[in-house]
């Protein structure tokens, strides 16, 4: 799908998708894209905990990803969706 969408194989190769393929996909996109989201969050506790384990002086130097968001990005910043 991401190679279909940002034009990768464009040139040499036109997808179309099988009968009911898409009606599956509609029906799982949800569910794959909530798991994304946990994962993503379980990683950055990862290496959170890695960061703190292994150089302790960094934890009154830390700041979570929600408040750098809270803070607002500067004007000429596009927006970082992590799920995009």
């Amino acid at each position: 799908m991401d190679a279909r969408r940002q034009g990768f194989f464009s040139q040499i190769l036109e997808y179309s998708p099988l009968p009911g393929e898409m009606t599956i996909w509609k029906r799982h996109k949800l569910p794959i894209k909530a798991a994304e989201a946990v994962v993503y969050e379980r990683l950055i506790d990862y290496a959170e905990e890695l960061l703190l384990t292994f150089w302790p002086q960094l934890r009154g130097k830390t700041v979570s990803f929600g408040h750098l968001l809270e803070m607002g990005l500067p004007e000429d910043e596009p927006a970082f969706d992590p799920y995009s």
